[in-house]
């Protein structure tokens, strides 16, 4: 099974889901104008802040009248897609049907070429930007959240590391223990870290712990903190959504379009 029949297999299983469900009462029908569905083949936070920039570019091209998001995006965590999108002030609302995909706009471009995919010049955030035909002529975008997050005094003078991760890209066996050495070797002093999720062990010299109560509160203890340290997941492209830096643990085999950012400082690991 190829991957873009996989893709293509599980976003049909969405909408035959979402249509025979009727669990959505946030959608709308888009009606008139020139309209953009965007539409998110993954459910992670950072793939959906990789988006999160163009409807802004839509409205502002003037190519667009109305910007609307499709319900058949996956999502891991239902709060993200109300802060990404139903706080976006150039999205118009939901819709309960099919919209254009990065991958799409690729393939209908005719952009699958190697030298568009390994461009060093531009960054993810411009690739799908130059998908979507709304090319407004700057490079290297940063993520959109219209969010305001709020400074929390307890925060200011700390250093945090999170430990958490999705993507299947590092052997936790190793990989925190490699993290204890390079803050060993920097004199970096780690005073908490995010509770560990998904049976991730976190930093086994570390005992305090963040308990955020929710993405609200992680998000204001992102933007509050002195230092921010995790790895290249979604917390990373939220940091810099929240005008942050982040210090971000990547392994060599990562795909580079992940290293998207000029902002963060960006540590290899062996």
């Amino acid at each position: 099974m190829t991957r873009k029949f996989f893709l293509d297999f599980k976003r049909l299983c969405r909408y035959f889901s979402l249509f025979f469900s009727r669990t959505e009462v946030d959608s709308t029908t888009p009606d008139g104008g020139n309209i953009l569905i965007i539409e998110v083949e993954y459910g992670g936070l950072g793939d959906n802040l990789f988006y999160s920039h163009i409807p802004r570019l839509a409205k502002k091209s003037g190519r667009y009248d109305s910007v609307y998001f499709s319900n058949i995006s996956p999502f891991r965590n239902q709060k993200h897609k109300e802060m990404i999108w139903g706080m976006n002030p150039y999205v118009d609302g939901y819709f309960n049907g099919f919209g254009d995909t990065y991958r799409r706009r690729l393939e209908r471009n005719k952009l699958l070429d190697k030298q568009f995919v390994s461009d060093k010049n531009i960054n993810i955030l411009d690739k799908i930007m130059i998908a979507f035909d709304l090319d407004d002529g700057e490079k290297f975008h940063s993520p959109e959240l219209y969010y305001a997050p709020k400074k929390n005094a307890l925060y200011e003078n700390v250093t945090i590391f999170d430990p958490n991760f999705i993507t299947p890209l590092y052997d936790t066996s190793i990989i925190y223990s490699q993290i204890e050495k390079y803050f060993k070797s920097h004199n970096i002093n780690i005073d908490m870290q995010f509770i560990p999720r998904n049976k991730l062990f976190g930093l086994a010299n570390c005992s305090e712990f963040v308990a955020d109560r929710s993405f609200e509160e992680f998000c204001d203890i992102i933007f509050s903190c002195k230092e921010i340290y995790c790895f290249a997941s979604g917390t990373a492209v939220l940091a810099e959504a929240l005008g942050r830096k982040a210090n971000v643990f990547y392994v060599a085999s990562m795909d580079p379009v992940f290293l998207y950012s000029k902002k963060h400082n960006y540590i290899q690991l062996n």
